[in-house]
């Protein structure tokens, strides 16, 4: 019982060793990854948003070696070359007002970086006030706010419908 417990074990022994002895030379092949995200010399844009943004927030766009970009352009307003933020893995720039849905460009030494998905807008309606007096029928009725534009229609006592149009 003694010699084939001592048999056993020299043999577990030489599997052990003769396994690491594998696993040594076949990670030893000379071809190392680098781990070093921010290492790369290249710009890369890896995300940006927040989209839905809001007009007059900030948008950010996330990557590598972000800071040398030049400038950054939102459709239906000029490029934007003022940075609130501006880092090497982060850059951030106000949405214009009059800024439009569609693809920004990050303007860049090395060419224009154009993201895969278009910027869209929140416009959250904001009513600021109503006319609270009594009005007759075929007199102005005033409501003051944000994104009034974006009302489809207005609905009376009495589900008497004007539509925006």
């Amino acid at each position: 019982m003694n010699k084939r417990f001592k048999i056993a074990s020299f043999g577990m022994m030489c599997l052990v060793l003769a396994s690491a002895l594998f696993m040594i030379s076949a990670c030893d092949n000379g071809d190392e990854l680098s781990t070093d995200q921010m290492g790369d010399t290249g710009i890369t844009v890896k995300a940006f948003g927040p989209s839905p943004a809001l007009r007059g927030g900030e948008i950010r766009f996330v990557g590598t070696n972000v800071n040398r970009a030049t400038g950054v352009v939102i459709p239906g307003v000029p490029e934007i070359t003022e940075f609130t933020k501006k880092e090497k893995t982060e850059i951030r720039v106000i949405v214009p007002q009059d800024a439009q849905e569609g693809y920004v460009i990050l303007h860049t030494p090395q060419g224009d970086i154009t993201p895969k998905t278009k910027l869209t807008f929140l416009e959250p309606i904001v009513i600021e006030s109503i006319t609270t007096a009594k009005v007759k029928t075929g007199s102005d009725f005033e409501i003051k706010g944000d994104y009034l534009n974006l009302i489809a229609k207005v609905v009376f006592q009495e589900n008497v419908v004007v539509d925006s149009a």
